[in-house]
């Protein structure tokens, strides 16, 4: 608390000491915090300000049982200090967007990070750089007999696709897109598509798995040159869609485009412009 000089960057590097892998600052999102099983950029900021605070506070009650005049002065919290302080600690946890979520082979799950080749679990730890973390615990040993009893009772045939719908699923979840292709539903309504669409979604939670409006294959994007709806599927591995109107016509331009590895430049509001390549596979669902 007191090796390091009395000014804001020496402040901002006693923050980043006290707090090691502890925040990030990336263009694209923002302030991130670890929160244990990934890096979350809600209310990140706010955390950031407290840890500034805090370590403002510390520094200083250090400096006053040291008789250290100079500290006391330079560590007085104040909003224009914080500020400063938080501007400079910023130029410190710089990451890249790309650095996270890099491993198309991983899942993070509530209880670790799962190797969907060889279903290895191992724990969390701050070099696994997510931005996302599934809701649900990873259990090997998991009954399913009510799934494929609700599956075999909604799907025509499933004894004859189980091992197909297995494995389209299975591939959804990861990150690689080699097949480019898309998944298309068709049923009638209250044929079991929702059901099946809503358990995916609850089971992966966002941002790994997002619903999405269905235009967003079919009608042109002529007037959103920045892609706003396109940016919080970054980090996606299973978008899904539903449509009950007959007459919709899918865009194919548009789902060439996100099937067929090729990048989306996008942007969240208020923030810079950034590209990646779609890791995740589309399901639509429709009654007709």
């Amino acid at each position: 608390l007191l090796e390091w000089p009395v000014h804001d960057h020496g402040n901002a590097a006693v923050v980043n000491a006290v707090h090691p892998d502890a925040f990030g600052f990336c263009d694209a999102l923002g302030w991130m915090a670890n929160v244990g099983t990934h890096y979350d950029t809600e209310n990140a900021e706010r955390t950031v300000n407290r840890a500034v605070t805090e370590t403002l506070i510390r520094r200083r009650m250090a400096a006053v049982e040291a008789e250290r005049e100079d500290v006391v002065k330079g560590t007085t919290p104040s909003t224009a200090r914080k500020n400063a302080v938080k501007d400079m600690f910023k130029d410190l946890v710089v990451v890249r967007l790309g650095d996270f979520d890099k491993d198309p082979n991983v899942l993070n799950c509530a209880n670790g990070v799962v190797d969907l080749r060889s279903g290895q679990l191992v724990a969390h730890g701050p070099s696994n750089r997510f931005t996302y973390c599934v809701p649900t615990a990873y259990t090997p040993t998991a009954q399913s007999d009510l799934w494929n009893k609700f599956l075999a009772e909604s799907i025509e045939a499933y004894s004859d696709i189980a091992g197909w719908l297995q494995m389209a699923v299975g591939y959804s979840i990861t990150g690689l897109t080699w097949e480019e292709i898309l998944f298309y539903i068709e049923g009638p309504t209250r044929s079991g598509k929702g059901t099946f669409e809503h358990t995916k979604l609850t089971l992966l939670g966002s941002p790994l798995a997002r619903g999405v409006d269905f235009n967003t294959f079919t009608s042109k994007r002529d007037g959103d040159s920045q892609n706003f709806d396109l940016a919080p599927l970054r980090a996606a591995r299973l978008i899904s869609a539903s449509e009950s109107g007959r007459y919709s016509s899918l865009n194919e331009a548009v789902v060439k485009n996100i099937t067929g590895n090729d990048p989306v430049t996008a942007a969240f509001k208020h923030r810079d412009m950034f590209t990646y390549t779609p890791q995740f596979k589309i399901w639509l669902s429709s009654n007709y």
